[in-house]
């Protein structure tokens, strides 16, 4: 691969292409769960496969994250004995992704037919997915029974419990996202496919209406690998590309907890290509540490729990404006408010206030992302005071240091 067909152009030509640094059948983009279980079920099936990861480790966001799946029917519950139905799936599915256009009594459940039968694929086919993965030796997973769903409150959740599942570990024992890692390479691994680190994804090679390849930027130059059967991308999203934040999200964020290495690499990818791109403008927000998201903090978790009995969430004017106990994806929604009488957003920062008493009961939970952290944790974002003013001031003092980061 020259330097001149390096994509600095998202797409190129097969043509354009001089020389192949490997051919296989598959070649999967990214390294965390979803892409590393296409690649397993590709080299499964007899395909030849080769991973490429941006990142110097394999994992992404999935190594970040406690590693639950949300998957209806799924045979742990059936198994347990706890009910539950395709049209109860899809009825509690619809209503919650599209409220204003759910329709229970309408064609399709009042969606398109396209965004329908996407929810019909995911009720039909994954629990299928995960008993493939177990019974093939490739991730192994265990219910969750007791863990209810997100939304208990609409009346389409009518089985409110047993679609969670998470990893276990060679002993049974409840792990997460590493261990899903962990297992899913092993099995590509023992299924002959590779994995290259380093090596980010920067372009598809075309050949007519057909990708047929790769272009990725490595420590060695820019380099070009053959799929003759197919390219899967499971990249990750663009959390970490402050230009695409601007361009699509509404109101101010400032990064999130996702893997570093998240900067939208796929987006003029899949432009360049034609794709119909949807819901842009919509993300599966949470709180995070302000001063952790400036810093790109690679270990930076969100706050999907904001814990305590006498926390309180207040905003520029000192105004409560968040339930602190709402689910972590719609506590974003009241950061996002603008003001158009004053044209501003009041609420683009949160200041979180809690007490002593507070602190000492309920720091440490592995949910609040270090908001309360633990004596020895990093705790450098916590601002203590004797008096509202001093606090205050404190608060003040903080904006002004971080104001141009």
């Amino acid at each position: 691969m020259s330097e001149a067909s390096d994509a600095r152009r998202p797409v190129v030509a097969a043509g354009d292409v001089e020389r192949w640094d490997a051919e296989v059948d598959v070649v999967v983009v990214g390294a965390g769960g979803s892409a590393l279980t296409a690649a397993v079920m590709a080299a499964e099936a007899g395909a030849s496969v080769l991973v490429l990861e941006k990142a110097a480790e394999i994992g992404g966001t999935t190594a970040k994250s406690g590693g639950g799946v949300w998957v209806p029917l799924n045979r742990h519950m059936k198994a347990l004995g706890i009910p539950d139905s395709r049209e109860g799936a899809l009825r509690y599915m619809a209503r919650t992704s599209r409220p204003a256009l759910y329709s229970p009594g309408a064609s399709h459940m009042g969606l398109p037919e396209w965004e329908y039968e996407g929810l019909c694929l995911f009720v039909d086919e994954g629990a299928t997915a995960f008993a493939s993965l177990e019974d093939i030796g490739a991730l192994a997973m265990a219910p969750v029974p007791d863990f209810p769903n997100y939304y208990t409150a609409v009346p389409e959740d009518v089985h409110k419990r047993g679609r969670g599942m998470s990893p276990v570990d060679d002993d049974g024992v409840p792990a997460d996202g590493t261990e899903m890692i962990r297992q899913l390479s092993e099995a590509l691994f023992r299924r002959g496919g590779s994995i290259r680190v380093e090596h980010r994804a920067v372009g598809a090679v075309v050949d007519g209406d057909r990708v047929v390849g790769v272009v990725a930027r490595t420590p060695a130059g820019a380099a070009a690998f053959h799929a003759a059967r197919g390219v899967v991308f499971g990249s990750g999203g663009f959390t970490h590309d402050p230009e695409l934040r601007r361009a699509y999200l509404q109101g101010p964020v400032f990064g999130g907890c996702a893997a570093i290495t998240n900067e939208g690499d796929f987006v003029p990818i899949a432009q360049e290509l034609g794709a119909e791109m949807r819901n842009m403008t919509e993300a599966w927000c949470v709180p995070v540490i302000l001063e952790r998201a400036l810093a790109r903090d690679p270990d930076l978790h969100g706050t999907f729990n904001i814990v305590g009995d006498s926390m309180l969430c207040v905003n520029r004017h000192g105004r409560r404006v968040m339930n602190e106990k709402l689910l972590y994806n719609e506590t974003g929604g009241p950061m996002r408010a603008f003001d158009a009488a004053h044209s501003e957003y009041p609420n683009m920062l949160l200041f979180a206030i809690f007490d002593q008493a507070c602190l000492e009961r309920f720091r440490g939970s592995v949910f609040d992302g270090g908001l309360m952290p633990m004596p020895g944790d990093d705790d450098r974002h916590v601002l203590h005071a004797d008096t509202l003013a001093g606090l205050g001031a404190a608060i003040d003092a903080r904006l002004a240091e971080i104001e141009h980061e």
